[in-house]
């Protein structure tokens, strides 16, 4: 079954700093969400257990353990410039739903660089800091 995805944004991790860079798109994801109804993050994992790449991206796929998610989320990894390197250097790959909140703001919050850019840096420091990812 071929399923829509669209890719939002990478993020690059070090141990010095988080830098993250939007994916170019004919979508806005805050329109086509509530079409494709699944937000995820997904990430790469380094041979120390550390996050050294992740990216958000939504779809219509439902299941988070989905091989086809899996594969679509290596591909997005593999394709973006920022992240080829990490590719290279993976030893696992996680993808897990985000759920939104709509207490808090909007759709278009949700999917803003300052909302993007906080969940990968929680996600970093919850996940990774401690090589425990």
């Amino acid at each position: 079954m071929n399923h829509d995805i669209i890719p939002v944004r990478v993020c690059v991790f070090d141990d010095i700093s988080i830098t993250s860079y939007p994916i170019k798109s004919n979508y806005n994801a805050h329109e086509a969400y509530p079409d494709f109804g699944n937000f995820y993050l997904a990430s790469i994992i380094n041979e120390k257990k550390k996050i050294i790449a992740a990216c958000v991206f939504i779809s219509s796929i439902k299941d988070s353990k989905s091989r086809e998610l899996a594969a679509i989320a290596k591909e997005i990894f593999e394709k973006n410039i920022h992240t080829k390197e990490q590719h290279k250097q993976a030893k696992n790959l996680l993808v897990s739903r985000v759920n939104i909140n709509y207490t808090n703001g909007t759709i278009v919050d949700a999917f803003s660089q300052k909302e993007l850019d906080r969940i990968f840096t929680e996600f970093y420091m919850n996940y990774s800091t401690n090589g425990s990812a």
